[in-house]
């Protein structure tokens, strides 16, 4: 009598389709999710003054139809209109922090708020006094520590607030800066935070004369954004909200527009004085490839299919999309793959070849300004696999019980411990004879 138990070639192949396809998505969910797609033009950090809150933060006012109106709104709503607007023209923008308000502008500090902590706490840090930073400094300073998605280190950092007043005739927009220079802020750093803020208040005279009279520039010694963060930064007194008429102004769209344009005019000056476009092509790492087995080796296949990857990608912009060429070396076929980043420094891509032979593998990234890294190269050979599968012992089982001998006619043969190097097995089978052969 002889059975045989098959795994059919069909069904093999339709796992060996499965797993691939797991392959491919387990890649493409690894995209970090909260990367932006940076710009040309800059790098621009907003924050939103005393955001986000689960409570009012900072001042506030009532506006003729007696709703009180609070500054963390006012601030939101700034920052918000102002990242899509630079975003639009070329610009990297990220928040310094999430808001109340729905935006898809991408924030530093995502973690959720704590208005216990606003102002002297230690997860968050918007306005504050003497030496306690909080997290907001190091988002600016080093928004990798922070959040890993977030490779990119800003050229310039804009902090949003309303101002208040006993007096309430008192009104104005008022631009400042820090002349701090301890803790690693430079001369550089303090003036082009002077030029950024001077560039601005002209703005502000001839694009908001009907909204808000122009106080000037002033310079501060207590806010921490200003006086801590090793990059230029301004912060911006958007008007009284002690003031009727400064209060009402502020609420208009026209306003906010008006506000948002004189911004984003600054900020093109600053970036053409300074030349913040980028010019730096990416740097990249290596090549290494994938696919799947136990078998360990640098240059050598052993399958048709295959990840391919490429560490150690870095962009001071940021990288816009990394490409694999793959070439027989007879010349006969070519293969071009966009990859996907899989981490911040990774890209990897699952790649599919029609059979044996050598092939070329080179890879490059290119940033958001078209800037193209060095092309790097890898050769690698595709061959038949020769190795045998490894199998480990035979039980039997009958009845339920695992036995040595068996008084029945049918029972289960189990097979342990069965390996392939490279994974593709088309069958096991069992030979069942009796003593006549």
């Amino acid at each position: 009598m002889e059975s045989k138990i098959n795994f059919r070639r069909s069904i093999t192949w339709i796992l060996i389709v499965l797993m691939n396809f797991t392959l491919l998505w387990t890649v493409l969910l690894a995209v970090p999710q909260t990367a932006e797609a940076a710009g040309s033009n800059g790098i621009i950090f907003i924050n939103p003054g005393h955001s986000p809150s689960a409570t009012p933060s900072g001042t506030s006012g009532v506006n003729a139809n007696g709703k009180k109106v609070t500054e963390d709104y006012m601030n939101e709503w700034t920052a918000i209109l102002l990242g899509e607007k630079l975003r639009s023209m070329g610009y990297t923008v990220y928040l310094t922090n999430k808001t109340t308000l729905s935006t898809d502008l991408p924030a530093v500090l995502t973690n959720a708020p704590n208005p216990k902590n606003d102002f002297k706490g230690t997860q968050y840090q918007f306005c504050d006094s003497g030496s306690v930073k909080g997290e907001l400094v190091p988002a600016c300073n080093n928004p990798s520590s922070i959040n890993p998605n977030v490779t990119v280190k800003p050229d310039l950092i804009i902090s949003l607030h309303r101002d208040s007043n006993t007096n309430s005739s008192v009104r104005g927009i008022t631009t400042y800066y820090s002349k701090y220079s301890a803790e690693g802020r430079s001369a550089e750093t303090i003036n082009r935070s002077a030029y950024m803020a001077n560039v601005l208040s002209s703005q502000f005279s001839s694009g908001l004369s009907g909204y808000f009279p122009n106080r000037g520039v002033s310079t501060t010694e207590i806010n921490s954004i200003l006086k801590y963060t090793t990059a230029p930064s301004i912060l911006i007194e958007g008007g009284y909200m002690s003031n009727a008429t400064d209060l009402a102004n502020m609420q208009k769209q026209a306003c906010q527009n008006a506000l948002v344009n004189c911004i984003a005019n600054a900020v093109n000056q600053f970036s053409e004085k300074y030349q913040l476009k980028d010019s730096e092509a990416p740097e990249i790492g290596s090549i290494s490839i994938d696919n799947g087995s136990d078998i360990a080796y640098n240059s050598t296949v052993y399958k048709n299919n295959f990840t391919v990857r490429l560490s150690g990608v870095k962009d001071n912009v940021g990288v816009k999309y990394v490409e694999f060429n793959i070439w027989r070396l007879d010349g006969k076929k070519h293969w071009t793959y966009r990859a996907v980043q899989e981490n911040p420094t990774t890209w990897a891509q699952w790649c599919y070849v029609d059979g044996p032979g050598q092939y070329n593998i080179d890879a490059i990234a290119v940033d958001y300004n078209g800037n193209e890294s060095e092309r790097i190269y890898k050769t690698i050979s595709m061959v038949e696999d020769t190795t045998a599968p490894a199998v480990g012992a035979v039980e039997f089982e009958s009845s339920g019980q695992y036995v040595t001998e068996t008084y029945q006619t049918q029972f289960t043969a189990r097979v342990w411990n069965v390996k392939d190097a490279v994974g593709e097995l088309d069958r096991v089978q069992f030979t069942v004879k009796d003593e006549s052969g």
